[in-house]
């Protein structure tokens, strides 16, 4: 526990493997039984350990904490696990994140309250601010995502090992790219998560209701999350962008007319 306390995760669990592993020479003794299994309990706790850390990871990409846990997961055996695991952790940061970020704008939210009910319940003038936050937090989970593809990206080009028939050495390629192409697919899944969690806050705030400064201000917002979108993935956000275009198409003819009715008041 204390080794924990410390990060230092790669000698707690190599110190638990060679006490089960020395265990296991005794097991005939009924005191050695009871003790491999504690040490397998103390191991499965450790594994939820780091479990717990990898998860901050998608909120602020720490290279010195990532790289203690990717040593700790390597002597388990477990880093394609690790990766898996840390992409099922960015998908729900993206989700309770963008729940954090939208329900402060809202009145009351009971606990079954869903996404899209609180976009609705947001004020049309508390709107763009609400969107600002949305996007704030969504960024970060972005930049942490991002420094994560270029840390693998640095290490790699560090720890580039040359074709061989060696099996150990095709095995950690083989894993490598296999990170590597789990790493290059998920810059679209994330930012298809965040495009998709904006877009709903989009369509379920009623943005015809907006007075005018407040949109033009929310379409600001919205140009620079596509602009940081392509640099992050090299997406155009086609989806954002068409929804964008449409919703102004419409913003103008609703306040066009508005604006006619209100002239032709004036007139009469």
């Amino acid at each position: 526990a204390e080794m924990l306390v410390k990060k230092e995760y790669y000698d707690a669990i190599e110190l638990i493997l060679k006490s089960r592993k020395a265990a296991a020479n005794h097991k005939e003794y009924t005191c050695i039984a009871d003790l491999a299994a504690r040490l397998q309990d103390t191991l499965d706790m450790t594994e939820e350990k780091l479990d717990s850390v990898l998860s901050t990871i998608c909120y602020n990409f720490d290279e010195n904490g990532f790289r203690k846990l990717r040593k700790a997961y390597a002597l388990l055996g477990k880093t394609q696990a690790a990766m898996e695991q840390l992409h099922m952790h960015y998908s729900s940061a993206v989700n309770n994140s963008s729940i954090e970020a939208v329900k402060n704008y809202v009145g009351e939210v009971s606990l079954d309250m869903k996404f899209q009910e609180m976009c609705q319940s947001v004020q049309p003038t508390k709107a763009p601010t609400c969107l600002l936050n949305l996007c704030e937090n969504l960024f970060l989970i972005m930049r942490s995502y991002y420094l994560l593809v270029n840390w693998h990206t640095k290490h790699d080009a560090e720890e580039y090992i040359p074709i061989s028939n060696n099996v150990f050495e095709i095995e950690k390629n083989v894993s490598r790219e296999y990170i590597r192409q789990k790493l290059k697919a998920g810059l679209v899944r994330i930012w298809h998560d965040v495009q998709a969690k904006v877009s709903m806050f989009l369509k379920s705030s009623g943005l015809e209701e907006y007075p005018f400064e407040k949109f033009i201000q929310m379409l600001g917002i919205l140009r620079k999350l596509t602009q940081v979108a392509e640099v992050f993935c090299g997406d155009k956000s086609d989806i954002l962008q068409d929804f964008i275009k449409t919703q102004s198409v419409l913003y103008i003819k609703n306040y066009h007319r508005g604006r006619m009715e209100e002239l032709k008041l004036f007139l009469e």
